[in-house]
């Protein structure tokens, strides 16, 4: 406003020097035509320098020094001889010549205007590409615009999307209350920001009486908008980022190219948000490609193990996407959910749940649910009180945040449910979209290497087993060869030992027969003969029934047995059947009473008697002893034969066991001591063999002492 009055007063100061000069160049020559030239450059400088009103001012006097030059005494102003034209020349051409100045400045201040326009607009681009997140963006925006247009304050209420609310960034003039008028709020409120995010047009008010009778409330609460506003919204590719706010101290005309500077800002700082985004969505793309890359090459290790496939999978999840996590996994019967690995950022809870394993069926808690549908789940805003409903073990442990998301995945391979992971993080940072995703992929890749980890230990579980079964298979194949040998060797064995009594017993009957004059001695020795080996033949046969009726797995019937009667009975047999054997019956404890089975003692002993007499010089006594050790009665037959070695001791109650020492090779089936073995067993008692000392062998059968309900063995 100075600049244009000192503009005008310096053309009307040219415009009287101008004519001040006319009229005494007119005084003193009289010449009117050279006056009129220098009068008529005087208009076109005064205009040019002065402007429209400085030109028009210099055109008037100019007229009346022109109508002056005409009357007396200098002449005499006629109308008729063409005074008036000159008047009307000249005032016609300072008309135009205030036109042309008016038309010349108005296009410098344009192009003045243009090129500072664009300064800022580069300016302001170049800041915004300069700016590192969006709070410095916005405060570029806001800056460049209060710099453009003489704000006095202003801001950018940012639109967050995920969070459905505003966030107020690049503040500049307003104090803290001030900024929270300008948020823009849920249902939108009578604000200039909210109508022009809400609507997607720019509001410019330009007076405080607009201001007040439009948003009454909002100018009575902002100092900083006492007059002008502007609300321009942030919108590129229909998307919409926020709204651009300036406030004005007085009243602003809002031009057009100051609406369209402020829009092109507004959109700079759009397409900056955008850009932004963009850049941050390509860095989360290229963050979630270098973490799937990372599992899928953890998963894919050669000799991972299933539990090592959820240990990742919690790793991952934990580091990359919430942080509470709990990965599930199916039990053996595949009836119910165990924990398999437990993250969490709080320790205290992290405990709790390591601590409880316990296992949850399905359809309990949100894990149970996922398990039973094998759908996933999402759980938003969810109260972290009520946690202990899905994670069991965190009760009693408090939430850092009143509310929680919460997310549950089955991890699933080729259709096959495997397990479930279940994420849980605080809302004010709930899960995106992306992180959703990320969870899914990398729950994906976790089934398959979890399928892959189980089906190679069930191969290699199905390989071992094979080895086992072929293992188990040559092994029988070996003790079938043996027991096919042992059989061919024991009926080789069978038919000898059958065959040499029936040939003693059929020769000497038939010697009986053939020669009845036969001398007594010779005729008595047969006789015994036939007897001895008919004994010897019975006992064979019954040692073998013996064995077949145990092989069968017959048992007797036991039942209270006075021992030293057996014994003696069985003694005196004996010696009445081998008269050669020297038997002796030594210390005998006459009130034994085992459990057993008398059939099964007297076989037992007359299969011992038979071998030690078999092993033993002839006419060597045989010692036999009935005493108490413990719970257990014994029966001890001593030789003084050829003896045992200790380390023999135990195989000489194998099936088909004769020794192979070529020294002492005697003809038997090896099955003797055997029978004795399982007619002892089967009496829930033992046979133990052990060197004699002074040479020879012990050969003992130990009973359970007989007790009578709630009396003690006598």
């Amino acid at each position: 406003m100075r600049r244009s009055w000192r503009r005008i007063a310096r053309g009307f100061a040219i415009s009287l020097a101008v004519t001040a000069a006319v009229v005494l160049y007119t005084e003193l020559t009289g010449s009117r035509a050279g006056a009129q030239a220098v009068l008529f450059l005087g208009i076109l400088v005064a205009s040019w320098s002065g402007g429209f009103r400085a030109g028009l001012l210099g055109t008037l006097i100019a007229s009346f020094v022109v109508v002056y030059s005409y009357t007396p005494p200098y002449g005499r102003f006629d109308i008729e001889a063409g005074q008036f034209d000159h008047v009307f020349t000249f005032v016609l051409t300072g008309v135009v010549a205030s036109a042309f100045s008016l038309w010349g400045r108005s296009a410098e201040r344009s192009v003045a205007r243009t090129r500072d326009q664009l300064r800022s607009l580069h300016q302001n681009a170049a800041a915004l590409l300069e700016a590192r997140d969006r709070d410095e963006m916005a405060r570029v925006a806001v800056q460049e615009g209060m710099r453009a247009l003489g704000a006095s304050a202003g801001l950018v209420a940012a639109y967050r999307e995920r969070a459905n609310a505003f966030e107020l960034l690049g503040c500049v003039g307003l104090d803290d209350g001030e900024r929270e008028h300008w948020r823009p709020s849920w249902p939108p409120a009578s604000t200039p920001a909210a109508n022009a995010f809400f609507l997607q047009r720019s509001i410019f008010i330009r007076d405080p009486v607009a201001l007040a009778q439009e948003y009454p409330e909002f100018s009575s609460l902002m100092a900083a908008s006492e007059g002008a506003v502007a609300a321009v919204p942030l919108t590129v590719r229909n998307r919409r980022y926020g709204v651009l706010c300036l406030c004005f101290a007085a009243a602003h005309r809002f031009a057009r190219n100051e609406v369209e500077l402020i829009r092109t800002l507004t959109n700079q700082a759009a397409q900056a948000f955008d850009r932004a985004d963009l850049l941050a969505s390509v860095g989360r793309q290229a963050e979630q490609f270098r973490v799937l890359a990372e599992a899928s090459l953890a998963f894919s290790e050669l000799e991972l193990e299933a539990s090592a496939v959820l240990d990742q999978l919690a790793d991952v999840c934990a580091a990359r996407v919430a942080g509470s996590v709990a990965v599930f996994r199916l039990s053996g019967d595949r009836a119910h959910l165990e924990l398999a690995a437990a993250r969490d950022s709080d320790a205290e809870r992290l405990r709790g749940r390591e601590a409880s394993r316990n296992p949850i069926a399905f359809g309990e808690t949100i894990s149970g649910a996922v398990a039973a549908g094998a759908t996933s789940r999402f759980l938003p805003q969810f109260p972290a009180e009520r946690l202990p409903e899905l994670f069991p073990a965190a009760a009693g442990c408090a939430a850092p945040e009143a509310l929680v998301d919460v997310l549950s995945l089955p991890i699933t391979a080729h259709g096959h449910l495997l397990g479930v992971v279940t994420l849980a993080r605080p809302a004010s940072n709930g899960f995106a979209g992306p992180q959703i995703e990320l969870a899914r992929e990398v729950t994906r890749r976790a089934g398959l290497a979890l399928l892959a980890a189980e089906e190679r230990h069930g191969a290699q579980r199905e390989l071992a087993l094979r080895r086992r079964v072929e293992e188990d298979l040559r092994e029988h194949q070996q003790k079938l060869n043996e027991a096919l040998a042992a059989k061919d060797e024991f009926l080789g064995l069978v038919s000898h030992e059958l065959r040499t009594p029936l040939t003693t017993i059929r020769g000497n009957a038939d010697i009986l027969r053939r020669r009845p004059d036969l001398p007594d001695d010779v005729r008595s020795q047969a006789i015994y003969d036939i007897a001895a080996e008919s004994e010897r033949l019975n006992r064979i046969i019954e040692n073998m029934l013996y064995l077949a009726r145990l092989e069968a797995g017959k048992r007797p019937e036991l039942e209270p047995v006075l021992l030293h009667h057996v014994v003696s009975r069985t003694t005196a047999d004996f010696s009445r059947q081998m008269p050669k054997a020297d038997v002796r019956l030594g210390d005998i404890d006459r009130g034994l009473i085992v459990e057993g089975n008398e059939e099964y003692i007297q076989q037992i002993l007359q299969n011992v008697l038979s071998n030690a007499v078999k092993y033993s010089p002839p006419g060597s006594a045989i010692d036999v002893e009935v005493s108490r050790k413990g719970s257990s009665a014994v029966v001890s037959v001593s030789d003084r034969g050829i003896g045992i070695n200790e380390h023999d001791a135990s195989r000489l109650f194998e099936p088909f066991y004769r020794d192979t020492d070529e020294g002492h090779h005697i003809s038997g089936l090896g099955i003797g001591l055997a029978v004795c073995k399982r007619l002892a067993e089967a009496q829930r008692g033992t046979m133990e063999a052990q060197p004699r000392e002074g040479g020879g062998s012990v050969f003992s059968l130990l009973l359970p002492v007989w007790e009578e309900e709630g009396n003690p063995a006598l």
